[in-house]
């Protein structure tokens, strides 16, 4: 219940910091694959978000095989507080506290929203 209630409260915080320009949806195929939310701008995938509670997130296959889709390069696994690194290639793990940075790097967020 509690990553559930988790997921639910970071997408509505990074969803409130998106300037007018972005369209944010949840994406899941048929075969289970999914994202918490993906963050479109224009006619391309910007970002992909993964909220997760643990300070020691883990992929699922569903998550990898939705980034290949995709073809998304900014791919973020959101915790509460496990600090700012790569886990891997293609994923990179925020904090909620400094997701908001990241959101401005990639033009998402206007800097005085």
């Amino acid at each position: 219940m509690a990553g559930n209630s988790w997921e639910g409260f970071v997408v509505e915080q990074i969803i409130s910091n998106l300037n007018n320009q972005c369209i944010p949806f949840y994406y899941r195929t048929q075969t289970g694959s999914e994202l918490d939310l993906c963050i479109m701008k224009g006619n391309e995938i910007v970002a992909t978000f993964e909220n997760k509670l643990s300070n020691n997130p883990k992929i699922s296959r569903g998550n990898t095989e939705s980034i290949t889709d995709l073809k998304t390069t900014n791919n973020f696994i959101v915790t509460f507080s496990a600090g700012d690194y790569a886990l891997n290639d293609k994923w990179q793990v925020y904090d909620l506290n400094s997701i908001e940075k990241h959101l401005l790097r990639l033009g998402l967020k206007e800097e005085n929203k």
